[in-house]
């Protein structure tokens, strides 16, 4: 007899639910596409477990290869929705989630693709976590549109004798964000004032004090708000740490020259339980430091502690341009102020490809 009369689609079983439940036979029920990897690729494809840091080049297949490890992972026998991959675009994740849709169209169940935000988003709202934090069931986020506009008028109001307005408010919307990934909070400053003199510092907690005020009062989060009470949450209370960290067998992040200190805390916290960890990304296109947290020497430092595959071929660039930038990196090694500033791994072209 049958323990179910219904597979996870709604469909009736026919014979087969040995081999449906059975994770060592869903390589002959899903039907997959095949991904040829390069030789720099294939020994991402050997990864079983632990902790690995693969670094790239542009051009070198990043998305190509972590979709093909998904699938590898779910042939040899883990669940999709036990697979977390986490990228910090909407548009990615989105692209994401349409390429395995389109090589695995026999999924039942999808991995779990989310931008970072999502997630904690997810997070604070699960089970109304957001009662934890002190929050209304109804906040919102405060989000690119209505940031800027909150923290104009508030730097209007303090803006200090002789200093440029659009100076004013770009110092201060850096410092916001700054502070607030730091959990770094205004009584933290108050206090820290009382023994040192900083006008910067006297300057800005009136700007920090008025944007938290003003947050609360609206019952908003921002998008440093959602990171940091997310994590938050891990921290403090072991039954939601317990439910993500048992959820998510492997962790796969994307674009992590983009991951900031407390993404990376909260990427770590997630898979803690199963030491699963995949972190991909190209650490020399790491332009977002010009105007985000990310945190770029987090992830070297990942990518010098742990085992590493490094896919240097790269389809996307001319020789000019790959040849270019493979001298730069060696001309910035030469000098000490500069010789930190790349992470040694050069483009190689690829036959046919460029």
């Amino acid at each position: 007899a049958y323990s179910s009369q219904l597979d996870t689609s709604g469909n009736e079983n026919t014979g087969v639910l040995h081999e449906f439940i059975d994770p060592a036979s869903r390589k002959n029920i899903y039907k997959f596409k095949n991904i040829v990897p390069r030789d720099d690729q294939k020994p991402v494809l050997e990864y079983k477990s632990g902790k690995l840091a693969v670094p790239a080049v542009p051009g070198a297949g990043k998305t190509t290869i972590m979709q093909a490890l998904i699938i590898e992972l779910i042939k040899r026998g883990t669940t999709p929705g036990e697979i977390l991959v986490l990228t910090y675009m909407e548009s990615a994740a989105r692209n994401f989630l349409d390429r395995i849709k389109k090589a695995c169209p026999g999924l039942s169940e999808l991995p779990h693709i989310s931008t970072i935000h999502g997630l904690a988003y997810k997070l604070i709202q699960d089970g109304n976590n957001y009662s934890r934090l002190g929050l209304d069931a109804g906040f919102t986020i405060c989000d690119d549109t209505q940031r800027p506009q909150i923290i104009r008028d508030i730097c209007l109001k303090y803006l200090p004798f002789g200093e440029d307005e659009k100076k004013w408010y770009e110092m201060n919307a850096v410092a916001l964000s700054r502070a607030k990934i730091a959990r770094v909070t205004p009584e933290m400053i108050q206090e820290y004032l009382q023994d040192n003199d900083d006008q910067q510092l006297q300057e800005f907690l009136p700007v920090y004090k008025e944007y938290i005020k003003t947050l609360n009062q609206r019952n908003m989060m921002d998008y440093d708000d959602l990171l940091v009470n997310a994590t938050r949450l891990l921290q403090e209370n072991e039954d939601i740490r317990e439910y993500y960290q048992n959820k998510f067998k492997f962790v796969i992040e994307d674009e992590a020259q983009d991951s900031s200190s407390i993404q990376q805390e909260f990427i770590s916290i997630l898979s803690a339980k199963y030491g699963n960890l995949i972190r991909c990304g190209d650490v020399n296109q790491a332009i977002t430091t010009t105007f985000s947290n990310a945190d770029v020497r987090g992830f070297k430092d990942f990518i010098n502690k742990y085992p590493k595959v490094e896919m240097q071929s790269s389809q996307r660039c001319a020789k000019d341009i790959y040849e270019l930038a493979n001298y730069l990196i060696d001309w910035s090694m030469q000098y000490n102020h500069t010789k930190n500033a790349f992470y040694d791994i050069k483009m190689q072209p690829v036959e046919g490809g460029n």
